[in-house]
């Protein structure tokens, strides 16, 4: 029933990697960054909010992001939970996961990043529905995996086992961003695919997985589920975040369970994580240059990302496989293929 459909968004990184388009003060998922009309936030929840009621769409964010959530969507204020620090998708799942279960003992939940493009929304939302039935009958975890179209070493991988159920999947493995000629022979065989970071699960399952591998985040969720909708919910919350662990979802969970699944996608999907995966879905001109602003020029140049948010008139030439990036305080320039360096220089300017 669509009334037991809950929501998480994850809302509350940093974005560090595509600096100077993404800071501190307001990270890429606020930010409209492809030109589409809405920032990445807002096609996200738009998305969700199709699939179920907007009072079961939750938002983890950072507290310093609070007003860009309220800023970007028109909420109740209790569904913006807000993390005092940083400590990974588990502990942000969680949070979320726990007040759900707490409301309502039949959640089924579906959590999703808030910084993916996805274009052919009618086939995500057919794949999610039938997640959710599967979920709402088995006690499994699911993840959607996507077909993989270039070695790209800035996603994660999912190995399967081939045998499969109406599409879906037993997951053998995971692999976090593998280097080059990994993702290479990746590519070459018939049963890896990309991981999205979207997961479907009910709230049941997940938490006894919580209680097996992560006890003591477990048992400090639980102990303090009476805190859940009152005013000492924030307090609560900035004592436990201080004593969990920064993990991930996918090494403190799905990595060490069994019943995890994954359900084949090949609907258009993009995480705008890095410039690569900007420059993969924005339109290029004849010499193969994708340009996102006004008043750029450029003449003798190719293979190169443009993008311009500061009034200056620009004036390119002779320029190749380069990323540029224009913003009213900084100037980035950086070859395409150095681009995973750039975490590295930004620590130069801090």
């Amino acid at each position: 029933m669509k009334k037991n459909i809950y929501c998480i968004i994850m809302a509350g990184g940093i974005g560090s990697r595509l600096w100077p388009i993404s800071k501190k003060n307001n990270p890429k998922q606020f930010i409209d960054i492809v030109d589409r009309g809405l920032n990445l936030f807002q096609e996200s929840f738009k998305r969700l909010n199709k699939i179920c009621f907007k009072k079961n769409i939750y938002i983890v964010t950072n507290q310093n992001y609070k007003y860009l959530v309220k800023k970007s969507v028109k909420i109740h204020e209790n569904q913006i939970l807000c993390e005092p620090m940083m400590k990974n998708t588990a502990a942000c799942i969680a949070y979320a996961t726990y007040k759900i279960h707490h409301i309502n003992r039949n959640a089924n939940l579906i959590i999703s990043p808030s910084d993916h493009l996805i274009k052919n929304q009618s086939e995500l939302f057919k794949i999610l529905n039938k997640a959710i039935n599967h979920v709402s009958r088995k006690n499994i975890l699911m993840t959607l995996g996507i077909s993989i179209t270039r070695p790209d070493t800035n996603y994660g991988y999912i190995e399967y086992n081939q045998n499969n159920s109406n599409n879906i999947y037993e997951v053998k493995r995971f692999t976090e961003k593998p280097d080059l000629k990994t993702a290479k022979k990746f590519i070459k065989k018939e049963n890896y695919l990309w991981n999205s970071g979207i997961f479907i699960w009910n709230s049941k399952t997940i938490i006894n997985s919580f209680r097996k591998n992560m006890k003591y985040l477990h048992e400090s969720f639980s102990s303090f589920k009476y805190f859940f909708e009152t005013d000492k919910e924030k307090k609560f919350i900035e004592k436990l975040y201080k004593g969990l662990n920064n993990i991930s979802i996918d090494y403190g969970i799905l990595e060490k369970e069994k019943n995890v699944f994954v359900m084949k996608c090949d609907f258009e999907w993009n995480d705008l994580g890095t410039y690569k995966s900007i420059f993969s879905v924005i339109k290029k001109e004849n010499h193969n240059n994708a340009i996102l602003g006004k008043n750029i020029k450029i003449f003798n140049s190719k293979n190169n990302l443009i993008f311009s948010r500061s009034n200056r008139n620009l004036i390119i030439d002779g320029l190749k496989d380069y990323i540029l990036i224009d913003t009213n305080d900084s100037l980035l320039l950086i070859k395409k293929e150095n681009e995973h360096k750039l975490k590295e220089y930004i620590k130069e300017i801090s």
